[in-house]
């Protein structure tokens, strides 16, 4: 299972880490196993809990093809909605996949899909 995770920053349109919640995530899903890869305008690298360093990602075709699902948990100004729009969805496997590792994630959607349980996103 792939995942990439759109925005590290705590807020939209800054370039701050500090306190982001969406490291939090990023931490817990590589703790699950996860293959998680990210981007943001902002930031080009992290530095996780466990002193592991991942760089950012260019958002691509073939990217977008190799990932199950993408979230957004920082809303920069600048997202490309139209390149992304086909995996901001969580679907059924996915879901399951997620009941599994017993993440979940409370975000505001585009489509109103209420994901939620367990873990709450606040930066979303």
């Amino acid at each position: 299972m792939s995942v990439l995770i759109y925005g590290v920053t705590y807020k939209p349109d800054v370039k701050d880490i500090r306190g982001s919640s969406a490291i939090q995530v990023i931490e817990q899903l590589v703790k699950k196993g996860v293959d998680v890869k990210f981007h943001d305008p902002f930031v080009d690298e992290i530095v996780l809990e466990s002193n592991v360093s991942m760089k950012g990602v260019k958002i691509t075709d073939e990217l977008l093809g190799s990932v199950g699902c993408v979230l957004i948990l920082t809303d920069h100004i600048v997202i490309p909605v139209d390149k992304i729009i086909n995996k901001l969805y969580v679907d059924k496997k996915y879901a399951l996949e997620l009941n599994r590792a017993k993440i979940f994630f409370t975000c505001g959607s585009v489509f109103q899909y209420p994901v939620l349980k367990f873990y709450e996103a606040p930066a979303c």
